[in-house]
């Protein structure tokens, strides 16, 4: 059972930690202003105080070479009382413990000129309030165009297009199930290891995929969802919700593979909802894992029936 500690919500003062688990950029030396301008958003726009771990923006280079000193800075950020934010995944699902999908200090929080209204207001609703979180539509517009992050740059908006809502793929009966999932080739990258979910995790789940800045090929995403088949994930979900993909690309050859991928496992029934406003284009809601969601296949709907977060 999908069964995860909430932390309390945030409020205005809280100190919020940052950690390069990964990449590292925020430190190198052509993108520290993005990560300063991401920082300042953080501080300005939700009122929290940010502070970096020891090794935090010590750059690409050092955090590729030393991923004891990642694994150093993300247990100092847990061990500290006094902050109340940190950002990772599936470390934390094998804690016990929920965490958020979605947005990031270099690519959401520091959007050129301004956050979009829609993150703004499902980081508030989310994070800074202990209320059921409700109906989650698609945000009105979006943008999957890449500028460069130069700062030359900073003051050029990005271009937005008039967004769709969801699409029902399949499914007629309104399904609810605890939220899991994430980014379907880093999924595939931690199959077979430690950190990847225990199979029981997925019971009455609603796993929620999306795909990153590759774009993969149909074949990859037709293997990869196979694979859940095989896996026997596939039999315990209750639904699933697809992101919009990046750039809109492959947007309508993705559908007749993710429906032929359920007829497979006998899963034609199985709810599912395409185009969500999560993943890598922006914006974004967030998604708290073991949270409790509905897809609702009447009007097309996603729903948190729950709680993102616990009272202070």
């Amino acid at each position: 059972m999908l069964d995860l500690i909430k932390p309390a919500k945030l409020k205005r003062g809280d100190k919020v930690a940052t950690v390069s688990l990964s990449w590292g950029g925020a430190g190198d030396e052509a993108l520290l202003w993005r990560y300063e301008q991401g920082k300042k958003r953080l501080n300005e726009v939700f009122g929290l105080e940010v502070v970096e771990m020891p090794h935090t923006l010590m750059g690409t280079d050092f955090v590729y070479r030393h991923p004891e000193k990642r694994a150093q800075d993300l247990m100092q950020a847990f061990a500290d009382p006094s902050i109340k934010g940190t950002v990772t995944h599936l470390m934390c699902l094998k804690a016990g413990l929920s965490s958020f999908y979605g947005l990031s200090v270099l690519n959401d929080l520091a959007e050129n000129i301004s956050m979009p209204e829609y993150s703004v207001e499902w980081v508030n609703k989310i994070l800074f309030h202990d209320e059921t979180i409700g109906e989650i539509p698609t945000s009105n517009e979006w943008t999957g165009e890449r500028l460069e992050w130069v700062i030359e740059n900073k003051d050029i908006s990005r271009k937005f297009l008039r967004n769709t809502g969801y699409e029902l793929l399949q499914g007629k009966k309104s399904v609810t199930g605890k939220l899991i999932g994430g980014c379907l080739e880093v999924l595939d990258m931690i199959k077979g290891t430690s950190l990847f979910p225990d199979i029981s995790c997925f019971n009455d789940t609603i796993l929620f995929l999306e795909t990153s800045e590759e774009c993969p090929p149909l074949w990859m995403v037709e293997d990869s969802l196979r694979s859940y088949g095989m896996m026997g994930i596939f039999n315990r979900i209750n639904g699933l919700i697809f992101g919009k993909p990046l750039k809109n690309k492959f947007y309508e050859e993705y559908k007749p593979v993710i429906r032929r991928i359920a007829k497979e496992f006998d899963r034609e029934e199985m709810p599912i909802l395409y185009n969500a406003s999560f993943g890598h284009n922006e914006p974004k809601c967030l998604i708290p894992y073991g949270a409790r969601a509905e897809i609702n296949c009447g009007r097309s709907g996603f729903s948190i029936i729950d709680t993102g977060v616990n009272p202070r």
